[in-house]
């Protein structure tokens, strides 16, 4: 392996340094092979792919297709978690991706401009005849202020039915009014229940149409419907549970909710920016370039890079849902006994 990708490097090998231990798996036919050969193939066919793209001129479909999609199905699938290069995923918590370019945002979630018209456009979506989901809302279309901001992927925390984070979701996002259920700003069925960790905007080319507009008002109509959500949850601070020395004052805030990944791809290039809850309003800090599909090193610092993302995903996202949708103000001691009960 230190050959093949040395001699893909030319004249400056990879230092010894940038090799993973070797380990051993099997694929798909029963022959034994590292781990590592596992991943430079599939990173060898999107190289590939990439320069073909750059060659054909594909149009942006055509670089979600053949390169975009292929990053993120590398690295948000079980097939490195049974290579061994992370440990193996609980199947109660795991982040996977999704493509959500027919995703709209919900009337309710629409974040507006200062005087107070909508910033994005509302359309609705018809559920196919198999759908079976019982949580489905069909938004009314409100005026176009710009164009429909969406995303193209989004990568979501799935959890099981018998986790308590996923039963006081559903209960905080079903409607009894309209018998909707969603947790995200967007009604799109296959994320219903799945809260949105990272959000990813691709395309072939710097444009005009700047993604970094399209990803903030995406985040920004996210926090409105998690504030929504938060609100529902715990409409009053709990005054039966507070101290005699809190109960003058229980006017409390409620936690800031997780600083959120945004990522935006432009043909190779990846790069990454944090939007960060400051209570009156959403801070966006970057761009950190997260690598690039141009050539080898690059290709797997990004890999490498959207690993650890997958990891926090499944870390401190899913503490981040627990403190939002399960936990309200820390009173110690006094909460968890009432909370026990």
């Amino acid at each position: 392996m230190r050959q093949e990708i040395n001699m893909m490097l030319g004249d400056e090998p990879a230092p010894e340094r940038s090799f993973r231990k070797p380990l051993a798996t099997t694929d798909e036919t029963g022959r034994t092979k590292t781990a590592a050969w596992l991943l430079h193939t599939h990173v060898c066919e999107i190289l590939e792919a990439a320069e073909m793209a750059d060659l054909l001129r594909r149009h942006e479909c055509g670089w979600k297709a053949h390169v975009h999609r292929p990053v993120l199905g590398l690295v948000f699938s079980s097939l490195l978690s049974r290579a061994g290069f992370r440990p193996q995923q609980s199947h109660h918590v795991i982040a996977r991706y999704e493509a959500v370019q027919a995703a709209t945002i919900t009337k309710e979630s629409a974040p507006h401009w200062e005087d107070g018209g909508p910033a994005v456009t509302v359309s609705s979506t018809e559920p196919s005849e198999d759908d079976s989901a019982e949580c489905y809302e069909k938004p009314e279309p409100i005026p176009d202020r710009s164009r429909s901001k969406r995303v193209d992927y989004v990568v979501v925390l799935r959890i099981v039915d018998d986790k308590p984070l996923q039963q006081a979701i559903r209960r905080a996002a079903f409607n009894d009014e309209t018998k909707t259920c969603y947790v995200n700003q967007t009604a799109y069925n296959p994320i219903f229940d799945a809260p949105i960790a990272v959000s990813i905007k691709t395309k072939e080319t710097s444009s005009n149409d700047d993604s970094m507009v399209q990803l903030s008002l995406w985040v920004a109509a996210w926090h409105k419907r998690m504030s929504a959500l938060r609100q529902r949850s715990f409409p009053s601070p709990p005054v039966s549970w507070l101290p005699d020395s809190m109960s003058v004052n229980h006017d409390l805030p409620p936690p800031l909710l997780v600083s959120v990944p945004l990522i935006e791809a432009v043909g190779h290039e990846w790069k990454l920016y944090f939007a960060c809850d400051s209570v009156s309003s959403i801070s966006l800090y970057g761009p950190v370039t997260l690598g690039s599909t141009t050539d080898v090193l690059d290709l797997y610092a990004l890999v490498t890079c959207l690993l650890l993302i997958q990891d926090w995903v499944e870390s401190t996202f899913y503490e981040g849902m627990r403190t939002w949708f399960l936990h309200d103000y820390d009173y110690g001691d006094t909460q968890n006994s009432t909370q026990a009960q």
